[in-house]
């Protein structure tokens, strides 16, 4: 593809898609104007770290003792005591 059909493409996008930091940046622009394919590297691979993240053990363990420490420390209540249980449990079923 010519530099000017990509400038032609891009001129026609902008303004059209939405923004988003994730999955609609303008790295995505870039790539879509110049190979037709919206791509972004840095996203890719900030993602592929929180999965990394997610899935270790370690995560786990580390959510539930926060947990436990905010119970202790705020008292049992369903604001301490549902994320405590919930969140650990989400990691747990990710992984």
């Amino acid at each position: 593809m010519s530099n000017e059909e990509v400038a032609k493409r891009a001129e026609k996008l902008i303004g059209a898609i939405p923004y988003s930091l994730l999955w609609n940046n303008c790295e995505h622009f870039v790539t879509y104007c110049r190979y037709g394919t919206p791509v972004s590297q840095q996203t890719e691979k900030f993602c592929n770290f929180l999965k990394m993240a997610i899935r270790d053990q370690r995560s786990v363990l580390l959510t539930s003792l926060l947990g436990v420490m905010s119970i202790l420390y705020f008292g049992v209540a369903p604001t301490t005591t549902l994320p405590t249980i919930l969140i650990p449990f989400t990691l747990w079923m990710a992984g």
